[in-house]
């Protein structure tokens, strides 16, 4: 079968009602579903052999996702809510997932120079992201900066222990993490080509070449289209997640230094062979910007573009490393 060249571009704001499919040529069949998953859609696409029931791979996918989220997240009678307040845990006892997440969060925090620190939940929850956001007064932030920092926790081989007051928050690792699960769980069972996406964190591989677009930081368009064979395109911004008060955007991702949303970038789009370390990296790279970018970890294969606009709206890009070539 000669190498399927055929494009798809992924548009997270479509959501498909129940299963998609096509013969393509070779024989192979794609299918794809988009449905709920992490707070936000996921997407899967995926190539089998004609023949094949692509079924049970896609209800995996679903009951996996659901599993992650039940694992990894923090709102009520989830895994990392549960920890929150406990304040403390046998690494031992937690479900793997988690463990995974706890450890990876761990060297990236270190690989980011700290801008990508999960222990910012007190801040989050201060400026009331994702329901109800308000800008929140400086007794309050310096209240939640004491409680704020990866280096507060007691975290070895079998435990973590938090000071009291402390949140966890994975929500800058956690849906990447998710991607690679899945992906990898994908791949395992057979599909010879897949895309998985979920809330604009994409990974993909196969026998086939993918476009990736990558949103304006302002208008309904896209800034770029990226063509990608595999790897992982994780985007973090001030898109839609945002507060807007006397003129001033405040995006949801919380700089953990100084208490207040990001502000070293617009948007920041991550290439990386996995999607938890570039849905990491673009968190960080919006709080630090391309200083902070400049002094990161190095990581093989990783490409950094980084959104900047300007009081006149005009938007200004800026790109380091191993990027995808753009279409």
């Amino acid at each position: 079968m000669g190498r399927n060249t055929r494009l798809v571009l992924i548009l997270a704001a479509v959501f498909l009602a129940g299963v998609a499919a096509r013969v393509l040529r070779g024989g192979n069949r794609e299918s794809r579903v988009t449905f709920p998953a992490l707070g936000t859609f996921a997407t899967v696409v995926i190539e089998t052999p004609r023949g094949t029931d692509p079924q049970p791979l896609l209800r995996g996918a679903d009951s996996l996702l659901r599993h992650l989220e039940m694992e990894t997240g923090c709102f009520p009678g989830q895994g990392v809510e549960a920890l929150n307040r406990a304040g403390r845990a046998s690494l031992r006892e937690l479900d793997p997932d988690l463990v995974r997440v706890i450890l990876l969060s761990d060297s990236l925090h270190r690989a980011t120079l700290g801008c990508f620190d999960p222990s910012v939940g007190p801040l989050v929850r201060a400026w009331g992201f994702p329901d109800s956001p308000e800008v929140p007064d400086r007794e309050t932030l310096d209240s939640c900066l004491r409680v704020t920092g990866w280096e507060l926790l007691e975290l070895d081989r079998d435990s973590l222990v938090m000071r009291p007051g402390m949140m966890l928050d994975f929500g800058a690792v956690a849906k990447g993490y998710a991607v690679d699960r899945v992906f990898e769980y994908l791949r395992s069972r057979g599909a010879s080509s897949c895309l998985v996406e979920v809330g604009g964190e994409v990974r993909c591989g196969g026998d086939r070449l993918w476009r990736v677009a990558v949103r304006h930081p302002r208008n309904r368009g896209y800034f770029r289209v990226f063509a990608m064979e595999s790897g992982a395109l994780a985007t973090s911004g001030d898109y839609e997640c945002c507060l807007v008060r006397d003129g001033v955007r405040y995006s949801h991702i919380i700089n953990p230094f100084t208490g207040f949303p990001g502000d070293g970038a617009q948007s920041a789009t991550v290439h990386a062979p996995t999607c938890a370390v570039a849905d990491a990296f673009a968190t960080a790279a919006v709080i630090g910007g391309r200083e902070a970018v400049e002094g990161f970890g190095p990581v093989e294969g990783m490409g950094v573009l980084l959104l900047t606009v300007g009081e006149d709206g005009e938007v200004s890009s800026w790109s380091t490393g191993v990027l995808p070539d753009t279409l």
